[in-house]
């Protein structure tokens, strides 16, 4: 009873019919996969425990480029096109990769307030790790703490009186921080090693909060897992590496 459906799936559904075929940087053997691991507070749903497992609940749509292609070209009808969507809907257990917790340490250590230079976290990221399509950190990032008489910024070790010259200063740290993470999930992304090479390290990055600004307050960075091996193999060069990163911008400010 398509009544009972959950409505994410239905969304899901009707984006895949009507907007995924607009993708178009797609390969024929790639998918889209569309997946929620968020409540709708925004905040996700990941309880880590002192066992070996974390607990998600998800949901997720996937379509095949070809199905996707087929559908546009109106080879296949509507029902046939879901009728070929791969749909989990499921509240289940996922053990542990240590290469991804291992990351996710490197990446919490490198954005510290000690060691970053622009924005820090204060907790590691999450992972969420899809079999065939890869694995995505959820991270939060800020720049400053307020008190009564203005801002500290201590990755820059200053402080400043005025809302107006903190947001001046974070949206200046965008572009550098935005440069940093690209350079160091191509350096540090060999690490990944059960991520397959025709899989994607993908990063979902909400950005510290600067009301009126014109940097975003939520992107997504991609790259698949086999341009990190070639860049570590010699075959192309850090620059190189760093183009092939996409950057998706979720939400403005």
């Amino acid at each position: 009873d398509s009544s009972k459906e959950n409505p994410l799936i239905t969304s899901f559904k009707e984006y895949l019919r009507d907007y995924a075929s607009l993708i178009r940087q797609l390969k024929n053997d790639e998918k889209v996969l569309l997946k929620t691991t968020r409540n709708p507070s925004g905040v996700i749903v990941w309880v880590r425990d002192n066992q070996q497992s974390k607990r998600v609940q998800s949901i997720s749509v996937e379509a095949s480029k070809s199905d996707i292609d087929a559908y546009a070209a109106e080879s296949i009808d509507t029902e046939e096109f879901e009728s070929r969507l791969v749909i989990s809907e499921s509240d289940h257990e996922t053990k542990k990769e240590p290469t991804l917790e291992v990351f996710s340490s490197m990446i919490g250590s490198l954005y510290s307030s000690d060691l970053s230079e622009t924005y820090y976290m204060t907790s590691e990221p999450w992972y969420d790790r899809t079999q065939s399509m890869g694995v995505t950190y959820y991270i939060k990032v800020v720049s400053s703490m307020q008190a009564d008489d203005g801002y500290n910024l201590p990755t820059l070790d200053k402080w400043v009186d005025s809302k107006e010259e903190r947001n001046t200063i974070v949206e200046d740290m965008y572009e550098p921080f935005l440069k940093s993470i690209k350079e160091n999930i191509i350096e540090y992304g060999h690490v990944l090693k059960s991520i397959k090479e025709n899989e994607s390290i993908n990063f979902v990055i909400n950005l510290t909060e600067c009301d009126g600004c014109q940097m975003p307050k939520e992107i997504e960075l991609s790259i698949p897992k086999s341009v990190i091996t070639d860049y570590h193999n010699g075959k192309i060069d850090d620059a190189e590496a760093m183009n092939e990163i996409q950057v998706n911008v979720l939400e403005k400010n």
